[in-house]
Parts: structure tokens; C-alpha cells; sequence
């Protein structure tokens, strides 16, 4: 027999996450204003923020979301762009973006 969770227990979970995003947009309005995807489950404890694949905005979000968290931002090269990444914590809770985009001038370096 496969237990199934209630969604009743997993809408606190996904409030919660939903505060905190909201929680830095408002401290870093830098972060609102950069085209972020949010998504939140109850699956992990992660909050995933992503771009538009491909956005040429890719680069610039990073860093500005790498910038609220006191973290860098890790650039890869990959086939036709770069990869960026930002892994850092937000009120405890792990945040992490992975996107991709065009090929950046920083590409296979980690920037501050």
C-alpha cells in the first residue's frame, strides 16, 4: 500500500517557501526586478530559481542573485553557451539557480 501525503500537510511546506522567496524579492528588489523563475514544491528542501533557456539575461541574473546571497557565481562553458550557477542560502534554506545562457565574456571562470 503506497501512503499519500495530504495536500493539507503539503500547503504549509510550500507557504513557507513562498515567504522566504517573497522575503528576499523585498530585501533585494535587484532580484525582483531580474527575469527569475521561481519554482516552489515540497519534494526538497531547496528553493530552484531558474531563466528562460537561452535568455541573454542569464548572466546578469546570476549575479545579482550571487550578490544577495554573499555567494559567487560559477560560470561553464557548454555547447552553444554557458552555464551559470549560484548555490547559497537564503533564512537557512539552500537556494540554487542553474541557467542557461548565450556565451559570456567570464566563461570557465568563477566570478565574484
Amino acid at each position: 500500500m503506497t501512503e499519500q501525503i495530504s495536500p493539507m500537510v503539503e500547503a504549509p511546506v510550500r507557504l513557507h517557501k513562498a515567504a522566504l522567496v517573497l522575503q528576499l524579492l523585498t530585501e533585494h528588489p535587484e532580484v525582483a526586478a531580474a527575469p527569475i523563475d521561481w519554482t516552489i514544491n515540497d519534494h526538497d528542501a531547496y528553493l530552484w530559481a531558474t531563466t528562460a533557456y537561452g535568455n541573454p539575461e542569464s548572466e546578469a541574473a546570476a549575479q545579482v542573485l550571487a550578490a544577495a546571497l554573499g555567494v559567487a557565481v560559477c560560470v561553464r562553458e557548454v555547447r552553444d553557451g554557458c552555464l551559470y550557477g549560484v548555490d547559497g542560502r537564503w533564512a537557512g534554506v539552500r537556494v540554487s539557480f542553474h541557467a542557461f545562457g548565450p556565451e559570456s565574456a567570464a566563461a570557465g571562470v568563477v566570478a565574484a
